[in-house]
């Protein structure tokens, strides 16, 4: 599920082409025609991309439902959808994906900062396993160290030339810098844009000055 079909289709797209490529895969699923669906027709189920319509989402029966680039969606209602439609299975998983965005009141928000409270043990959740790849608030952002740190993929599915000159630009720039932390660095900030760089609003205090 994702906030767009389109968007579900990427995940979805890989998955097809896993069973394409996978000789064990092709023997036990099937594409359709329509290239709408994987399906496995001796459990009945299907592997399908849906959007956040969640009104037509009502009267699933859920085993695994994978929530793509959750930070992006506005509110929480397929999130919540495919969270009830798992009550009919015995063992039932939701996958939630995400960067972290500008939409710091989202349901993509709620469910990092709860990933936070279960690492820290401030939550005990037993079913409920979350990882999170991200700068710590005190990190300088324009370290290789912390680029790394932020980036399991680094050299392997992350270019470090590509972040190198995404922080090149992202210096001289208010909202490149935004981008930058929340893209590649994983940090949640309060809007999609920024009126100051600040480092340079930083540079310009004034110890001396008494109110």
């Amino acid at each position: 599920a994702a906030v767009t079909r389109d968007q579900a289709k990427i995940l979805w797209d890989s998955a097809k082409q896993m069973v394409r490529r996978t000789p064990e895969l092709r023997g036990r699923f099937g594409i359709d025609t329509t290239e709408k669906s994987i399906f496995q027709a001796q459990s009945a189920s299907k592997f399908i991309p849906i959007s956040s319509d969640a009104k037509a989402l009502d009267g699933l029966n859920v085993h695994c439902g994978v929530c793509d680039e959750i930070g992006s969606h506005k509110n929480a209602s397929v999130y919540d959808v495919l969270l009830t439609a798992l009550g009919k299975r015995a063992q039932p998983m939701l996958i939630s994906i995400s960067t972290a965005t500008g939409n710091s009141t989202g349901i993509g928000r709620q469910v990092h900062d709860y990933t936070e409270k279960v690492l820290s043990k401030v939550v005990e959740d037993q079913r409920f396993f979350g990882v999170i790849y991200a700068a710590d608030k005190d990190d300088p952002i324009w370290s290789r160290k912390t680029w790394i740190k932020a980036n399991p993929g680094w050299g392997v599915t992350v270019q470090p030339d590509a972040i190198v000159q995404t922080a090149t630009q992202a210096r001289a720039s208010p909202a490149q810098e935004i981008i930058f932390k929340t893209r590649h660095l994983n940090l949640w900030t309060a809007a999609d844009s920024s009126l100051f760089l600040m480092g340079a609003w930083s540079a310009c205090v004034r110890p001396d000055l008494n109110l």
